[in-house]
């Protein structure tokens, strides 16, 4: 497969992917393998401009549609399929954990062990925690932290982002901001998203290239904390394997995908 065009489909899926529940933009870019590359190409963007260029526009194309494209029709499937449509999206999650499963084994030493702390953390805090209810109307700062919120579910794999809205109730204003009907809302939630995403941006680059062990480890941990809580309780008869099927086909979607990826030209698009 071409690589923008796989660039692009990936970041279709990355783009949906921040906007569903339970499930974290940034772990699918790790599942997809794309996650490093992009870190590098964010954080030295200024060394090779027409390089990174090249690298990051399908991506950000891709992201752009699966966001702004897909928020009305991922409303409706969520209010009438939810359940299918949640294992749809795990099965792309759960198709990448080889992937991420060698990328552990590789780093991995005991001391990395300390690196599921924050996702064990994390899993007792969405535990304890439950949801409020929604409110379509923000404030200046509710959007601008959403906006935070969901940088740090993009920068930090494993957070998904639209999961902790839905415990502040705050997730069905951004769907509906992301679909056109609260604009008022995108400029504050725009500058909370870049903020954050400048402050963690370089410190988790970092943390990838100086301590892959720890990172990798911290991942997974962060993935079963997301993940986790996210499974919806079974369905019965027919729907029970319509649920498979989903589950099913998101997997060998994902490893389909990773697959392609590996056949593709390299990350940098060199």
């Amino acid at each position: 497969m071409n690589a923008f065009l796989y660039r692009l489909l990936c970041g279709f899926l990355i783009g949906i992917g921040c906007i569903l529940p339970g499930v974290s933009g940034g772990v699918m870019a790790v599942s997809f393998g794309l996650y490093a590359p992009i870190l590098n190409a964010l954080t030295g963007f200024f060394r090779n401009v027409r390089k990174h260029m090249l690298f990051l526009l399908p991506l950000a194309l891709g992201v752009s549609a699966g966001v702004f494209l897909c928020a009305d029709g991922l409303a409706f499937a969520m209010s009438r399929w939810q359940v299918p449509m949640l294992y749809l999206f795990l099965g792309l999650i759960l198709g990448g954990v080889p992937a991420l499963w060698r990328d552990a084994a590789r780093h991995y030493r005991p001391c990395c062990l300390w690196a599921l702390l924050p996702g064990a953390l994390l899993l007792c805090a969405m535990l304890l925690t439950g949801d409020r209810p929604q409110i379509k109307e923000l404030t200046t700062l509710q959007w601008f932290l959403a906006g935070g919120l969901y940088a740090l579910g993009t920068v930090i794999p494993g957070l998904s982002a639209s999961f902790l809205l839905i415990r502040l109730g705050w997730y069905t204003a951004v769907l509906e901001m992301f679909s056109g009907q609260l604009l008022p809302g995108l400029l504050p939630f725009g500058a909370g998203f870049g903020l954050v995403t400048l402050c963690t941006l370089h410190a988790v680059q970092r943390l990838f290239a100086r301590r892959p062990g720890y990172a990798a480890v911290g991942v997974l941990g962060l993935l079963a904390a997301s993940v986790l809580p996210a499974v919806p309780k079974p369905e019965a008869g027919w729907a029970l394997a319509v649920d498979a099927a989903m589950l099913g086909m998101g997997i060998c979607v994902s490893l389909a995908m990773d697959r392609l990826g590996n056949r593709s030209q390299p990350p940098q698009g060199e």
